[in-house]
């Protein structure tokens, strides 16, 4: 079995920010499990390691196998 890495990212401002995630064992990449700004964000990859949060959001992000 392969583990399993979760992030929570959290935007408390009143404006937008970008939000570098850490890096992952080669073959995984982030994943967005669930996000209080919209329910299409769900299930997004994230390739280039850098996350825009809305204004006071926040994301839950979880490792997934590299397709």
């Amino acid at each position: 079995e392969q583990d399993i890495f979760i992030y929570c990212g959290v935007n408390s401002h009143w404006e937008s920010h970008t939000m570098e995630l850490p890096i992952l064992p080669r073959g995984l990449v982030w994943s967005i499990y669930a996000s209080s700004e919209c329910c299409e964000k769900k299930g997004r990859r994230i390739t280039d390691r850098k996350l825009l949060l809305g204004p006071r959001s926040l994301s839950v992000l979880i490792s997934q196998k590299e397709v």
